[in-house]
């Protein structure tokens, strides 16, 4: 493993006690035949992380308990949305697509 150093912003949150956890949701969706992706994050308004803005999905934004195996096996999970506005519904339905690969990341915001 190799070693990396903390901004001076990250140690001083850390000795504040001001950090929170944030988990980081790409989902893939199909927009006329071309794939396209949802980014969101566990907090609120934008954030600019990993060079792409990620959309605040906070209570909209449920992740499901993640397992781990020993076994060689595809463990999967869910990330659900819910309270979308009405006329963004009928887009969600028709774009949004099971089984499709997604990444989730997590961090902490200062």
């Amino acid at each position: 493993m190799t070693e990396r150093e903390l901004a001076a912003s990250v140690v001083s949150a850390i000795a504040a006690g001001v950090m929170r956890p944030v988990l980081f949701a790409e989902l893939e969706y199909g927009a006329a035949g071309v794939p396209a992706f949802l980014r969101l994050f566990t907090g609120v308004e934008q954030l600019g992380w990993n060079g792409q803005t990620w959309i605040g999905g906070r209570d909209l934004l449920t992740i499901s308990p993640i397992r781990e195996s020993t076994n060689l096996e595809a463990i999967g999970l869910s990330v659900t949305m819910s309270g979308l506005p009405a006329d963004k519904y009928s887009i969600a339905v028709q774009s949004m697509k099971k089984n499709k690969p997604g990444k989730l990341a997590s961090g902490w915001r200062v």
